[in-house]
């Protein structure tokens, strides 16, 4: 099966050296870790100098969109997850381009996991409660855009909300 990641969720400030160097890293530990899969990063601001080495596809704005700041990044993802479908990837994990995890071939173990189910995400939403994590997600690209739909997603206090609200408008049960 054709594997993609989406590394996402980031913007640089020029005085934020450290979010560079945490960025080199966390695509270079994905990439080794996950060597078959298509990368793709989006994000915003100084670029990391690595990115073009380690990834297949790079989505990078130099100028910071403020408005995506807080909010989950919408914009970027939907730029990934468009460029993961145009590329006809039938399933996407997405995830943060600060942060790693110690799974090789990530990509599979998502698979495994998913089973029947629609979404992997690491935050569970309740009703009484209406959110649903943004930073780690593995489903089918199409369910994943639907989920990320931007449309209804501001005004919204964080990208939590408007996630939650988009995942449970495609799932029928009640």
């Amino acid at each position: 099966m054709k594997k993609c990641i989406l590394l996402t969720h980031i913007f640089i400030e020029s005085s934020e050296d450290h979010k560079l160097d945490q960025s080199n890293f966390v695509v270079e530990h994905f990439r080794r870790n996950n060597p078959d899969a298509y990368i793709i990063v989006t994000g915003h601001g100084i670029k990391p100098d690595k990115l073009n080495e380690f990834c297949d596809y790079v989505d990078w704005r130099p100028a910071i969109i403020r408005k995506e700041i807080g909010y989950g990044h919408p914009m970027l993802v939907n730029a990934g997850i468009d460029h993961a479908i145009g590329k006809g990837f039938p399933y996407l994990l997405k995830t943060r381009l600060d942060g790693i995890n110690l799974i090789p071939n990530i990509f599979d173990w998502c698979m495994e996991k998913l089973g029947d189910k629609k979404y992997l995400t690491t935050q569970a939403t309740t009703l009484d409660s209406l959110v649903l994590c943004d930073l780690f997600n593995f489903g089918h690209v199409d369910f994943m855009k639907g989920c990320w739909r931007i449309d209804n997603w501001y005004p919204n206090h964080d990208g939590l909300v408007p996630h939650a609200k988009n995942f449970l408008d495609l799932c029928p049960e009640d």
